[in-house]
């Protein structure tokens, strides 16, 4: 439950960027961006490229989705 907790803080925070529209190059959006990706690699399935692109494709189209 506390991870969940923290990754959805996470999500907030990078939405919350997104939404203002702050550059994916901020310093800031950089450091989300990486927590991100560390919490994603402690779910899915590894040397699996063909999920990451899945992932973000998700992603993606569907922004405003959670």
């Amino acid at each position: 439950m506390k991870q969940s907790k923290s990754s959805n803080r996470l999500y907030e925070k990078i939405r919350n960027y997104m939404q203002q529209g702050i550059p994916a190059t901020n310093k800031e959006v950089q450091s989300l961006a990486k927590q991100w990706q560390n919490l994603v690699e402690m779910f899915a399935p590894k040397n699996d490229p063909e999920f990451m692109k899945s992932a973000e494709k998700f992603h993606i189209e569907r922004v405003n989705f959670f």
